[in-house]
């Protein structure tokens, strides 16, 4: 249903308040990937490096600088004004910080009103009534306000805001990881109930490779603006194929106390996405580096079937 090619996002940087067009901050780079219905696809990667990005670019809120989204075959990065509005319901996101995405002078009722007004959608006190159910609230927060609400309660309440208008796809930017534990698990699952019971399709954002796991049909793996790793989840558990992956999942706790393990950990900060330099995006921090990396631009090559690696030594290095 959802097809990326070759997507992109460059901002200009500023200095003293001057725009310098030589300098690009190259957020999204040659990012193609398909999503199928009913499906979910995980974005995992460490902090900055173009995740929440790609999902901002997917719901239209950022502007591409190059490359094509297409939705049930339409180019929606063609899209503008009114002709997206009218489109707009198809694709929702549920945003990382629940208080900061609702709007504080709205009652919860108001706040699931607004989008079935906006996009001209009946909307009686059973269906919002019906819509907090989904969610696992009840009627007695209808009047309440953000900050009236816990963490989970608003979280909740984000996501049946963006189930309001039915939704085909649903893109969550780390929607747990301002959440406690113990909640985390119950909007989880909750996640995962809705997407049976509604067919929805879904991109999930996380830095959790653990969460990701559980949820996602397919993980794409993201470094400095690039697609390191997209495999199936359990094949990327149990056949990583590039070193970025294999230390990610290296740096998860393990449940088992004493249990003696090497372990690959990333040394050195993430580099400047501003003009990165030519090469392999993960040279600098690699430890099977040689030369020809220097001459390797993270194209995507098959290491087996539906399992595509950025790394040209993966098959030395395995």
């Amino acid at each position: 249903m959802l097809e990326i090619k070759n997507l992109g996002k460059d901002y200009t940087t500023k200095h003293n308040g001057i725009i310098k067009t030589k300098n690009l901050l190259v957020a999204v780079d040659h990012i193609s990937l398909k999503l199928e219905k009913n499906k979910t696809l995980g974005l995992v990667g460490e902090s900055g490096c173009g995740k929440s990005t790609l999902g901002r670019l997917i719901c239209r809120l950022e502007e591409p600088s190059r490359g094509g989204i297409y939705l049930d075959g339409q180019a929606i990065h063609e899209l503008k004004g009114a002709s997206l509005r009218r489109i707009r319901w198809k694709f929702q996101p549920v945003f990382q910080d629940p208080y900061g995405s609702l709007n504080p002078r709205f009652t919860v009722y108001r706040t699931l009103e607004e989008p079935l007004r906006l996009h001209e959608k009946p909307g009686s006190k059973d269906e919002i009534h019906n819509l907090l159910e989904m969610v696992g609230l009840g009627s007695e927060v209808m009047e309440r306000y953000p900050h009236q609400l816990s963490g989970g309660q608003r979280q909740r309440l984000g996501l049946a805001r963006a189930l309001a208008v039915g939704p085909e796809l649903i893109v969550a930017d780390e929607p747990v990881s301002s959440l406690d534990v113990s909640i985390q698990a119950q909007i989880i699952n909750l996640f995962l109930e809705l997407q049976a019971r509604l067919h929805l399709s879904m991109i999930f954002i996380s830095h959790d490779l653990r969460v990701v796991g559980h949820l996602a049909d397919e993980v794409a793996v993201m470094y400095l603006g690039r697609i390191m790793e997209l495999a199936p989840a359990e094949e990327l558990f149990n056949n990583t194929g590039h070193p970025y992956t294999q230390a990610l999942l290296e740096a998860l706790p393990k449940l088992e106390p004493g249990r003696g393990r090497l372990r690959s950990i990333l040394k050195g900060e993430l580099p400047s996405p501003v003009n990165p330099a030519p090469g392999c995006r993960f040279y600098s921090r690699c430890k099977y580096r040689r030369q020809v990396c220097l001459d390797y631009e993270n194209e995507l090559f098959s290491i087996d079937a539906n399992h595509t690696v950025a790394c040209c030594r993966s098959k030395e290095i395995k």
